[in-house]
């Protein structure tokens, strides 16, 4: 059996359509596995804000023995596309790093990148701290 967490943020008025995004995107991702036909996708909100929240998702499925790794990245890809998609951030308090890479820079853009690009290189000048982890 497999358990995952994963989780984002945004708007209040934008919650209930990025949960109902996520959910299915993880729900239709573990049904083409051919590993469930009803997979355990669950959500609680762990931080709220004025202007918004955090939706926290925990999902549970039967592992594909032999194609473990392809079949989480499968699920991965398809709730951050989900999230990129619909309004959301590719992370909330979990942080950034090799699994949400590729999704930043959509996020953020062309200028976001840059920006932190131009911070790394002051704060970090030799390049010691990640390496490779958080800018595309």
């Amino acid at each position: 059996i497999g358990i995952d967490t994963l989780e984002t943020a945004t708007s209040w008025s934008n919650l209930h359509n990025l949960h109902q995004a996520v959910c299915s995107a993880l729900s239709e991702a573990l049904k083409a596995a051919g590993l469930s036909k009803e997979p355990i996708v669950l959500a609680h909100i762990s931080h709220s804000y004025q202007t918004g929240a955090s939706l926290y998702f925990t999902y549970i499925f039967p592992m594909k023995v032999g194609a473990e790794l392809e079949q989480w990245l499968a699920i991965k890809r398809a709730a951050s596309n989900a999230i990129r998609d619909n309004g959301g951030t590719i992370s909330h308090h979990h942080g950034v790093g090799v699994d949400h890479r590729e999704w930043i820079e959509p996020e953020k853009g062309p200028l976001g990148v840059e920006v932190l690009r131009a911070t790394k290189k002051v704060l970090d000048p030799k390049g010691l701290m990640n390496p490779g982890k958080l800018i595309p």
